[in-house]
């Protein structure tokens, strides 16, 4: 699963360098893309079966 996460954050850098280079190409008039920050957390709790009060070996260091 971590090699999973690693390709995805992958993916998520080049489409942010794509977003950034190739369709704003003009950086006089910056975009400010909208965000629904609760919706991308219910799809990844979703997606990656994450329950409620569900115990983690995740290191908190480690997150961040």
């Amino acid at each position: 699963m971590t090699l999973q996460l690693r390709e995805e954050f992958a993916q998520l850098q080049k489409d942010r360098e794509d977003l950034r280079t190739i369709i704003l190409k003009n950086n006089d008039d910056p975009v400010h893309l909208g965000v629904n920050v609760p919706r991308i957390l219910v799809n990844a709790k979703e997606e990656f079966m994450i329950k409620p009060n569900s115990e983690t070996d995740l290191n908190p260091s480690y997150v961040l």
